[in-house]
């Protein structure tokens, strides 16, 4: 390699900060939640607390969709509720169980409003 071009300036030689993806500093505040295929043929739906790492809720199912994911979300949050506690954000992927790709004339998106009731 020719490294005859390469010029080190002072100026980018400054330590950077490391990047961190998904760092919070309260439990609950951030939950992730994504589907796995298992090797026995079912999709696993967990949804992880961000800073403790705990599975708040799973279920294993026949198909990835959209209510299966609600079905766990609302496991989630009757169990942060138990401990009286609220999630404040959910991480997903773009995918079509969590994310709603289809836009109507205007470009808006039509949301479900998760509603849920602990007893």
């Amino acid at each position: 390699m020719n490294w005859a071009c390469v010029k080190h300036e002072m100026s980018k030689q400054k330590r950077r900060k490391p990047w961190i993806r998904y760092e919070r500093t309260y439990c609950l505040f951030l939950v992730h939640t994504d589907y796995y295929y298992t090797v026995d043929g079912w999709y696993l739906c967990t949804i992880l607390d961000d800073v403790s790492r705990k599975i708040l809720a799973a279920g294993e199912f026949d198909y990835k969709t959209s209510e299966n994911a609600l079905f766990v979300l609302r496991q989630a949050i009757c169990e942060c509720e138990f401990w009286n506690h609220q999630i404040l954000a959910v991480f997903t992927d773009h995918g079509s169980e969590f994310y709603d790709n289809k836009r109507d004339a205007n470009g808006h998106v039509d949301h479900e409003i998760v509603c849920v009731v602990c007893w």
